[in-house]
């Protein structure tokens, strides 16, 4: 399986993390898209990614137990 590139492109000089593989077929031939985004040219979807921030502690569950 072939990488794409590590940095999408055309987003005033920001740099972003990369997937490591596609959240559908999970191959890794993925490419950043101009609109933004990334596409998989395995499986030919494209999605992009959102970081919503921290998750608060009250959201985890203790060890061994569910919420």
């Amino acid at each position: 399986m072939a990488h794409g590139p590590v940095e999408p492109g055309g987003r005033g000089g920001a740099r972003a993390a990369s997937p490591f593989h596609c959240p559908y077929c999970g191959d890794t031939d993925l490419w950043p898209r101009e609109a933004g985004g990334w596409e998989c040219r395995s499986c030919l979807r494209a999605f992009s990614l959102q970081f919503l921030g921290p998750a608060a502690p009250s959201a985890r569950t203790p060890e061994g137990g569910a919420s």
